[in-house]
């Protein structure tokens, strides 16, 4: 449906800037428009719209355009495509309007677009990220991580997800909570799965959980994958993969002759193609006792702020339910709209929104109360639990990693 006919007053004006060439200053978004990603990237410029909407258009006396672009391709229409994520981040560096970026919704596309736009010196803020090397070291990160990001010594970047570690922090925790006699580590042969287990064996240790087995299931092992996947041997299993590294194979063989066997996913296989048995996914039989950990909060678990924001996009989108990725997105747009106006009457000078951003401090938005830490990593440890009912991935409650 077409955002202009479901919007009406203040929202139509907001809107009606976009695509202007009169605003003082611009801010872009680049996400993966194609493929898997396309409705939960919808849902989050809907997001980022209604965020500037709630500003009347307008942030620190300045008119505010935003500009949506697509760092996908028809080549790679699932995830950010390296070069067309280099060309959007190259674009808006040479925009001389442009203070702002709300992006990557893949963290592998930010690893393109962080070095550019931080020698560009503008604001960037991603609603999904969460791998670890983006903003520090540890598990999971490659050498030169996260300093090849930032060339000019001086952080520009900020994502409000939780990292990875906290996802790890999520899995123990959540493992614990399940009453779990022992638990069993996999991985399906990636460097994700390797940091999601390395962190989340430490963690269940910390936690006093007994361990088991550590074991590696790649993609490609053919025959010996039962093989390999008679060597977990625990009750309860921690996973730390993707779908596309063979992640439902993985689970067949893990779940044969262990009809009780409980598992625990990270977030690489929150998506239909794992959970849905006709979209090639794990049986049903295997999605019941399945629980996967995902960043984002259902809309029931946010605060006042976030039960508003949700009843003014139902009103302004007509619709019947929330993605909760259109929260990421409304509350990532704030933050760049929040750093413009603070950087009044230079809300149109790169340097002095990133100090404005900086010295915001707590930041009382619809996540709730939180502040960011000195690389941009959010102070927020709620993480989502999803559990699979029909084939479908569904919401079920919050946790707090401990």
């Amino acid at each position: 449906m077409r955002l202009g006919s479901v919007l009406t007053g203040v929202v139509v004006c907001a809107l009606a800037s976009a695509g202007s060439a009169s605003a003082d200053v611009n801010v872009y978004s680049s996400l993966p428009r194609q493929g898997t990603s396309a409705e939960q990237t919808r849902a989050v410029e809907q997001g980022i719209r209604l965020a500037l909407a709630d500003f009347g258009g307008r942030a620190g006396g300045l008119t505010v355009n935003y500009i949506g672009l697509d760092d996908s391709s028809r080549s790679n229409p699932g995830t950010a495509d390296e070069e067309q994520t280099r060309r959007n981040a190259v674009r808006v560096a040479g925009d001389r309007f442009a203070v702002g970026y709300v992006g990557e919704f893949n963290s592998g596309g930010s690893k393109v677009s962080i070095p550019i736009l931080n020698r560009a010196g503008i604001l960037q803020v991603s609603p999904s990220n969460t791998h670890i090397g983006l903003t520090r070291r540890g598990p999971g990160t490659v050498p030169g991580e996260p300093e090849r990001y930032y060339p000019t010594g001086r952080r520009t970047y900020a994502r409000i997800l939780p990292t990875d570690a906290v996802q790890a922090d999520v899995l123990a925790t959540l493992v614990r909570d399940s009453g779990c006699s022992s638990v069993s580590f996999v991985w399906d042969g990636s460097q994700y799965g390797a940091g999601i287990v390395v962190s989340a064996r430490r963690a269940a240790r910390r936690l006093g959980q007994r361990t088991s087995s550590t074991v590696m299931l790649s993609k490609d092992l053919g025959r010996a994958l039962r093989s390999r996947a008679r060597r977990v041997t625990a009750p309860c299993v921690v996973y730390g993969g993707v779908t596309g590294n063979g992640a439902v194979e993985h689970f067949r063989a893990l779940a044969a002759g262990h009809p009780g066997r409980r598992f625990f996913a990270s977030d690489g296989v929150a998506e239909t193609a794992f959970s849905h048995p006709r979209a090639g996914g794990i049986p049903a039989s295997i999605g019941r006792r399945t629980l996967i950990a995902v960043a984002t909060l259902g809309v029931r678990d946010l605060p006042d702020a976030g039960q508003a924001m949700a009843a003014r996009f139902f009103a302004a989108y007509r619709v019947r339910s929330i993605d909760p990725y259109a929260v990421y997105g409304y509350e990532s747009m704030r933050i760049v709209l929040d750093a413009i106006a603070g950087a009044a009457p230079r809300g149109n000078d790169r340097g002095a929104v990133v100090d404005a951003f900086w010295a915001a401090g707590v930041r009382h938005g619809v996540l709730g109360t939180y502040s960011f830490d000195a690389n941009g990593d959010t102070t927020q440890r709620r993480y989502g639990i999803y559990g699979i009912s029909g084939g479908w991935v569904t919401y079920r409650r919050a946790i707090v990693a401990r």
